[in-house]
């Protein structure tokens, strides 16, 4: 069994997300799947899920499975020129996701998180139409686990699970956003337009509960977790990885991890 090594409070993550941009200019450009480069700490600004400062790695505060760094992962477009309005939109609706760890160890109660390949970590992060792992974790503890089989399998299949429900999300959300552009267009101008077909989106994804970046679940706060789309990959993706490995098919642990 190969070893596996931690996922801390204080390890990076890079990538590069790819989104829609719309240049600083006049008239405003539309440029879709502009690649940026990305760049945050696992426990960025506060959105992470981590252990408390009882349960430390290398005296930092280990990530567990299924947390998203969240908001405020700073998104500089390539090229950087002519500037792109959309970036700091971008950078407040980010999101980039770990979904490796052993289901059987435990931090405060919940799976930690841990190096599929071995120092490195595949994120899948915020991008356009829909999430993809095109973020990268680095570790460096040597603090380490094993994953197996149904960690390893389990984790992929909740990360594909999120890649749908975001792209379904998107799908509508944008359907959304047309009917209100309609009601503006053709006196509003194309950039006018534009953003307000993304922000509706952005909010309808927001408010039912996106599978990354921070969200507040209407349908959660009105039901339960269960009525989350952000908690259906996790939930599916775990429990089906717990059956490979011989264990019961388990809510609980994953449905707990996530800040929605």
């Amino acid at each position: 069994m190969a070893f596996h090594l931690l996922l801390l409070k204080w390890h990076p993550m890079v990538g590069c997300d790819l989104h829609l941009e719309l240049t600083f200019t006049w008239p405003p450009v539309p440029v879709p799947f502009t690649p940026h480069v990305v760049g945050q700490r696992l426990a960025g600004f506060g959105g992470a899920d981590m252990t408390s400062d009882t349960v430390l790695a290398n005296n930092w505060n280990i990530i567990r499975r299924d947390s998203d760094i969240s908001y405020g992962i700073p998104h500089v477009p390539i090229p950087v020129f002519p500037p792109c309005v959309l970036a700091l939109l971008w950078t407040g609706l980010s999101g980039s996701k770990s979904y490796f760890g052993p289901s059987t160890v435990h931090g405060n109660g919940k799976p930690i998180a841990a190096a599929l390949l071995i120092t490195q970590n595949p994120q899948l992060n915020c991008d356009d139409p829909f999430p993809l792992p095109t973020g990268m974790a680095f570790s460096w503890s040597n603090v380490v686990c094993g994953l197996s089989w149904g960690d390893i399998i389990g984790g992929l299949l909740a990360m594909a699970f999120d890649m749908a429900v975001g792209f379904v999300l998107n799908k509508i959300g944008g359907k959304l956003g047309g009917k209100v552009v309609g009601k503006f267009a053709p006196a509003a101008s194309k950039v006018v337009v534009e953003a307000i077909n993304l922000t509706v989106n952005a909010v309808f994804q927001q408010l039912t509960g996106s599978p990354i970046g921070y969200s507040f679940s209407v349908p959660e706060k009105l039901f339960s977790p269960y009525a989350n789309p952000g908690n259906w990959g996790k939930t599916l993706g775990h429990g089906l990885g717990n059956l490979i490995d011989g264990q019961p098919f388990s809510f609980g642990n994953d449905l707990n991890v996530d800040q929605h």
